[in-house]
């Protein structure tokens, strides 16, 4: 019995020694089967340009990059969403190795290969790109983008016509354009030499640019210069009609020199005058109710006469200062107002008929005198119209060819026609103006010249109708 259990506890110390002779034994083949596996195998965790290598052989990598080349395509990208592709199979293309992977290779001793089970080795590949150059460039022209019908030809920015919604020009965009230089085929060729698989035509600048842009300074500044003209605004008021000038016609009159912008006077004298035959008023029949009622359409020497050689240098101060501006037209003569006659409250009426004459003052008859006009029989008759009161003045001596006369009051408006007070006379009004009548002047009483020239002043109307 004792000797029975001798022997098993004799076995049960043996097993621990056996099993550990069988780990050794395994552990030792192992080491071993591995010295050999690595001989001609790469290490566990082998990276080689980023690719897990683990365990394949060299030829196995090769293949590897090979396959993986003959898949690569090189990406031409460009305007509008251009994208074309060029295959490296198709250039019979393929790497030539260098002696990298071998070096690898006998870095990685074999017999120290179970020191890097869980340690990755990274390495990076010299590799050379071979391929058929004459097959790239039969590829490259076969591109869609060198098809001349196919480009865009580039165009200018310019300087747009004249535009009514903006009263004004502006810069009209360049168009970029697809046509491609001549040294874009050398440059993707490059790329693909390089192994740049992604190429971006206008990021290379290989696009034949317009030669002026937006941004052409010498162009902006002309525009800046033409705007300032187009951009003035004048408002010419006629009592309560306006007349607007704006950049609609001002662009008209613009001469560009170069780089200088000017005005074409003879154009801006010319709308002067466009505006003074419009509202001139001077020389226009008027229509006039008599203080009897009666209705006259009368000649006229009496309104307003624009004063064109100042209005047109004032007009081309305004666009040479730019800006909005509110205009009244200066005037050489002027209306009391803008109604259809142009006469206000204060006017003189003469009623050749009647021989009399009436003074209104804001619109109320002040005085009213017989008188004597111009001699009828004798060719001299007083003209009827409208006029205006050229001036007036005191004791003046008037002559004509054969005659001259002194006189206290003397008031033109008709040229040498005018009213003046008469002391050689003690008779007025009735029919003396038919066979006695004066030289064409409205002779006067005294005391009612002498009235009369307190109230009148140069510019008031003078109305003479029979």
């Amino acid at each position: 019995m004792g000797e029975t259990e001798d022997k098993e506890k004799g076995r049960k110390k043996r097993w621990p020694l056996i099993a550990g002779m069988l780990l050794l034994c395994m552990l030792t083949g192992a080491y071993i089967g591995g010295i050999f596996y690595f001989q001609d195998h790469y290490y566990w965790g082998t990276k080689i340009d980023g690719r897990d290598c683990s365990c394949m052989k060299q030829e196995d990598v090769e293949r590897v990059f090979q396959d993986e080349l003959a898949q690569r395509v090189y990406t031409i990208s460009g305007r509008g969403g251009m994208t074309e592709e060029i295959p490296a199979s198709g250039m019979d293309a393929s790497y030539m190795f260098h002696e990298d992977l071998e070096v690898i290779g006998q870095r990685q001793k074999s017999y120290l290969w179970f020191q890097f089970l869980w340690e990755e080795q990274e390495y990076n590949l010299e590799k050379d790109l071979h391929y058929d150059q004459e097959k790239l460039f039969e590829l490259i022209d076969a591109l869609a983008c060198f098809d001349q019908n196919n480009a865009i030809m580039p165009e200018d920015a310019y300087i747009s016509e004249y535009r009514q919604d903006i009263k004004g020009y502006e810069i009209v965009h360049e168009v970029p354009g697809t046509l491609l230089l001549y040294r874009a085929k050398e440059t993707i060729a490059q790329a693909v030499a390089e192994q740049r698989y992604y190429i971006n035509l206008d990021e290379e600048g290989l696009y034949q640019k317009p030669r002026k842009t937006v941004e052409d300074a010498a162009m902006n500044q002309l525009v800046e210069k033409l705007n300032h003209y187009t951009k003035t605004a004048i408002t010419y008021r006629f009592g309560e009609e306006t007349e607007i000038l704006d950049g609609d016609r001002i662009h008209e009159w613009l001469i560009i020199n170069g780089t200088e912008v000017e005005i074409d006077e003879e154009k801006a004298a010319a709308y002067i005058s466009e505006l003074a035959d419009a509202h001139n008023t001077y020389y226009n029949r008027k229509r006039f109710i008599t203080t009897a009622g009666e209705e006259k359409e009368l000649p006229s020497g009496y309104g307003f006469l624009m004063d064109e050689e100042a209005e047109t240098k004032a007009l081309l101060d305004f666009l040479e200062t730019g800006g909005h501006f509110l205009r009244t037209p200066v005037y050489v003569r002027s209306g009391a107002n803008y109604s259809d006659n142009n006469i206000g409250g204060d006017y003189v009426e003469i009623d050749l008929s009647a021989q009399h004459l009436y003074l209104y003052i804001e619109g109320e008859c002040l005085l009213e005198t017989d008188i004597v006009s111009g001699c009828m029989n004798s060719g001299n008759a007083t003209p009827q119209g409208i006029y205006d009161l050229e001036y007036k003045r005191r004791n003046t001596v008037l002559k004509g060819p054969t005659w001259a006369s002194y006189v206290n009051y003397w008031m033109p408006f008709c040229g040498a026609v005018g009213m003046h007070d008469a002391t050689w006379r003690n008779r007025f009004g009735g029919e003396i103006y038919r066979d006695s009548g004066s030289h064409g002047c409205v002779n006067l009483p005294h005391k009612a010249a002498e009235e009369i020239y307190q109230y009148v002043y140069a510019g008031m109307p003078i109305v003479c109708y029979y």
